[in-house]
């Protein structure tokens, strides 16, 4: 079986929180954790807005989390190349 792929849902808007709820059903992908500019969200757990997500922090700041430090909105999408490659 193909190990599943990490996934942070940037923006937990109404559209962010489909998002997210669709993830977390499949055996393909692992939401691993969510990125709001929200104040009011920054620091609840994922799990508060999505059914069956884990309890991570919602982060609200992109250096606020590891997974995607030192990637580009290009590179996260061809999972190929660190930012300080390009």
């Amino acid at each position: 079986m193909t190990e599943a792929t990490g996934v942070v849902v940037v923006g937990l808007g109404a559209t962010g929180i489909a998002i997210a709820e669709s993830l977390v059903s499949r055996r393909d992908c692992e939401l691993s954790g969510a990125l709001d500019i929200g104040a009011d969200k920054a620091g609840v757990p994922l799990a508060d807005f999505v059914a069956g997500a884990p309890r991570v922090p919602v982060v609200s700041r992109r250096a606020s989390a590891p997974s995607l430090e030192g990637w580009s909105r290009s590179s996260m999408r061809s999972r190929s190349t660190p930012s300080s490659e390009i």
